[in-house]
Parts: structure tokens; C-alpha cells; sequence
């Protein structure tokens, strides 16, 4: 019966968002705070779709098409909130009504800068697989689609100049507190950050990079972040890659090609990622390569003495690796002590698939 009642009091939520709009268009042409939390959770719902079909899109070629169509949306959202920001800032009156419409443009702002870095990483994985499989097509797509000069980059702000999106009146940020923003909204470690000064204005900017080996060749991801030392606001994310040939490769996920290997797949899901996380979730809320990278899982043999394997699952978490038959321990590669369903024994056997789905309780509340 509760599940009845939520469901018609969804629908009649869902039914009322025209009626809600229309009325705003025949009463006044301002935008208000509600407004913009309508279309927040219009938003919300597209990204889960997009989500959803990213999840169950296994060819790389069919996924990068929906990574272009995804792009595609992006800057179409860039475009409609440059708008909105334009003209919801000159009409806001109210001092609360002004705060909650700044706070919404500011996390539209961060959304679309982390969905650009998103879609370059995932371009870029597709590029080093092509290139392992030797599809020069796919592998120049994916490439273009990696190097396109996207002023997602930029999310809301106003231009390249690094002209600031809005001012809270925060303290002064300090270097190391930039390259903790970079960390905890991004999810990458900053490997070096830099002071500049433009216009009379002091930004750090933040550079990161992650390698990894597929097949025969090393792919690095470098990264560069600009952050506001004024009030921590992220001005621009930008992404590019290298690609070079390794001297001894070594292959992916512990595969060889012995025939006595067993499969150990599954999904591990991490979270909250924020404090406070809607459903769908928005695209800053959703795990990074980053994130599994601190929440590190691997196959251990028994005693836990020596790691065998290290799990390394995809953006929606799901992982497969082959071993040799026999007994291990899956449990995180550190000590860590998050709430986890772990350690877990598990048997392989020739030839077979053992299945383990793995949940992390980040305890970010």
C-alpha cells in the first residue's frame, strides 16, 4: 500500500512540473529558485538514463557514439545555463532566493567541468583499446573526441580569460586546500600545483596524471585544473593524454594465455561519494577511476601474504580478471577502515566463473 501511495504522489509531481512551468510563463518571465530546481531534476533523470545505457554498453564502438551523444548534450546544457546565469543573477532580488540560485549555477558550474573530464578519460580508454586491437578507425574517433578543444572546460565560467562564475566571500584559500578541492571534487592527486596572478587576481593551478598499461602500450592522462585562491571555485578543467609503446608489455587484468584460468567478476560499488546524494545521482556523486584507486581491492592468496591480482573495475564499477584455479582472499589492498563486505574467500575453478559483488561505505555523511 506505501508503495502505491509513493508511487501516485511521484506521478503527481511529475504530471504538475508543465503545469508548474506554464504557469510561470503566463504569470512572470523571471526565473525563480524553484525553477531551477525543476529542471535540476529533469536534468537528474537524463543523466541516470545515460548512466544506465553507459552500464549496459559493452562495444566500444556503440559507446563512443554515446559519448559524442553525451557531449552533444552537454554543451547543450552549458548553453541553456550560461543563459539562465546571465538573466537569473540580474533579476533575483531576494538575498535567500539570490543565495540558493547562486549555489545551484555553482554545482551546474562543477557538473559540467567534471562530466567534461568524464567523457575525456572514457574517450581516452577507448583510444589506447582501439590501438591494442589494432582498429585505426575507432582509435582516430576516439582520438578526436579526446583532443576536441570543448569549452566544457570552462562549466559556467564566463571565458578563458578565468574570469570567476560568482563570489561567495570566503577566506582565502591556500595552495595545499586547491589541490584538496582538486582531490575531493575530481578525484585526482595533484602531482604538482602552480601560483599565478591574472588581472590582479591569484589562482593555483593544479596538475595530475595517471598511467596505466593495456597491452603493449602506456597510457597517461594528464590533468590541469585552475582554482580560485579568492573563494576555491574551479574556473577550468582541462584533460589530454599520451599514448606511447612499453618495452615488455604486460597484460591487463592478470590475463594470460594459460588454459587452466578461471573468472572472478563482479561489481563493486563505493559510496556516498557526497554527503548528501540524490536519486539519480548527480554526475560530481558517481565514482571516478580515483576513487577506486583509494578504495583499492585485490586478490590475495589465502594467508593474505601476497597479492595475486589487483581489481580494477570500470566507471560503473564492474570488474573481471582471470586466475589460476585455487582458494583466495578478496579484501582491500591497504588497511582501511571503511565498512565493506570484506575480506570474502572465494574458490576458482577451470574454466568457470565465480561472481562477488563488493560494497564500500565510505562513511562520507
Amino acid at each position: 500500500m506505501r508503495n502505491i501511495i509513493t508511487v501516485l504522489v511521484l506521478s503527481i509531481v511529475v504530471f504538475s512540473m508543465p503545469l508548474a512551468f506554464a504557469n510561470n510563463e503566463n504569470h512572470q518571465d523571471k526565473t525563480s529558485g524553484l525553477d531551477l530546481r525543476f529542471k535540476q531534476i529533469g536534468q537528474s533523470f537524463q543523466d541516470f538514463v545515460f548512466n544506465v545505457r553507459s552500464a549496459l554498453t559493452f562495444d566500444e564502438k556503440t559507446k563512443l557514439e554515446l559519448l559524442k551523444e553525451r557531449n552533444d548534450v552537454m554543451k547543450e546544457r552549458q548553453q541553456a545555463w550560461l543563459e539562465i546565469k546571465a538573466k537569473a543573477l540580474a533579476e533575483v532580488n531576494s538575498t535567500d532566493d539570490k543565495k540558493d540560485v547562486i549555489e545551484m549555477i555553482q554545482s551546474e558550474h562543477e557538473a559540467l567541468v567534471k562530466e567534461h573530464l568524464r567523457l575525456t578519460s572514457e574517450a581516452n580508454d577507448i583510444e589506447v583499446k582501439a590501438k591494442v586491437n589494432g582498429d585505426q578507425k575507432l582509435e582516430k574517433d576516439a582520438k578526436d573526441l579526446g583532443e576536441t578543444d570543448s569549452n566544457l572546460s570552462l562549466g559556467l565560467s564566463t571565458d578563458r580569460s578565468g574570469l570567476l562564475l560568482m563570489k561567495h566571500g570566503k577566506e582565502n584559500i591556500t595552495q595545499a586546500q586547491a589541490e584538496q578541492i582538486v582531490e575531493k571534487y575530481f578525484g585526482f592527486k595533484a602531482t604538482s600545483s602552480t601560483v599565478v596572478t591574472e588581472n590582479n587576481s591569484t589562482f593555483y593551478v593544479v596538475t595530475a596524471t595517471e598511467s596505466r598499461i593495456a597491452g603493449s602500450y602506456n597510457l597517461t592522462k594528464y590533468v590541469e585544473i585552475k582554482v580560485d585562491a579568492s573563494t576555491g571555485v574551479v574556473v577550468y578543467a582541462k584533460m589530454y593524454a599520451t599514448i606511447t609503446a612499453v618495452a615488455n608489455p604486460v597484460k591487463e587484468d592478470n590475463e594470460t594465455d594459460e588454459a587452466d584460468k578461471g573468472r572472478l567478476e563482479g561489481v563493486v560499488k563505493i559510496g556516498p561519494i557526497c554527503p548528501v546524494e540524490r536519486n539519480p545521482p548527480e554526475p560530481r556523486c558517481l565514482a571516478t577511476e580515483r576513487t577506486y584507486k583509494i578504495w583499492q581491492v585485490a586478490v590475495w592468496n589465502v594467508d593474505k601474504t601476497k597479492v595475486v591480482a589487483e581489481l580494477h573495475p570500470k566507471l560503473n564499477g564492474m570488474y573481471k580478471t582471470n586466475l589460476p584455479a585455487g582458494n583466495y582472499t578478496v579484501a582491500f589492498e591497504q588497511n582501511i577502515s571503511s565498512s565493506s563486505n570484506l575480506p570474502q574467500n572465494i574458490t576458482i575453478h577451470e574454466h568457470e566463473t565465480t561472481y562477488l559483488n563488493i560494497t564500500v561505505d565510505t562513511g562520507i555523511r
